[in-house]
């Protein structure tokens, strides 16, 4: 008994048509997720956000062109697009910065002139994160930056500072209102 090679063909390629279809698929909803639920939630988000690095971004102007704009950024970036992270808990966002500033000038104090100054500082400040369970990704540029200022780091540290407590008292506004609104709603 032989098959019919057309019906062997016409299978072959609808098998193939739906394995296609079925990869373009999970494609389509990798790159284009599904809408949020909660716009105003969004929008309040990258409000408060554009807000404290715009209040950051005068603040540094102040003291000179300090580079901070990416790990405040990451910061802001966690504390109000996922609030609800441990990375955005205040242990974590001012704690993690504080354990990678520490660890960024000891190494820099041990090892002044390296050219491994921020690399070892970064893995020191991961470890000391991990331990002191305070780890915030956006921290890990805090070493680099102090190897980048040579030991001048004493206007970026109160830029740091101004600009996480900026961040977290924004997010805390942010958490506020948001169980203002969740309250009233199912009122």
């Amino acid at each position: 008994m032989t098959e019919n090679p057309e019906r062997r063909s016409s299978t072959t390629v609808r098998a193939s048509v739906a394995a296609r279809s079925a990869a373009i698929e999970r494609w389509v909803r990798f790159v284009v997720p599904e809408p949020p639920s909660n716009w105003g939630s969004v929008m309040v988000s990258s409000v408060l956000a554009i807000a404290a690095l715009a209040l950051i971004a005068s603040f540094q102007e102040t003291l000179g062109n300090v580079p901070l704009v990416g790990a405040l950024g990451g910061s802001a970036v966690i504390a109000f697009g996922v609030p609800e992270s441990v990375m955005a808990e205040a242990r974590s966002l001012i704690g993690g910065h504080a354990a990678a500033c520490a660890a960024g000038m000891a190494v820099a104090w041990i090892l002044p002139d390296s050219p491994w100054v921020g690399a070892i500082g970064v893995g020191c400040a991961l470890g000391v994160m991990r331990l002191s369970a305070t780890v915030h990704s956006p921290a890990g540029a805090d070493p680099l930056l102090i190897a980048a200022t040579h030991g001048a780091w004493g206007r970026p540290m109160i830029v740091l500072i101004v600009g996480l407590l900026i961040i977290f008292l924004l997010a805390r506004l942010r958490a506020a209102a948001a169980r203002l609104i969740l309250n009233s709603n199912s009122e």
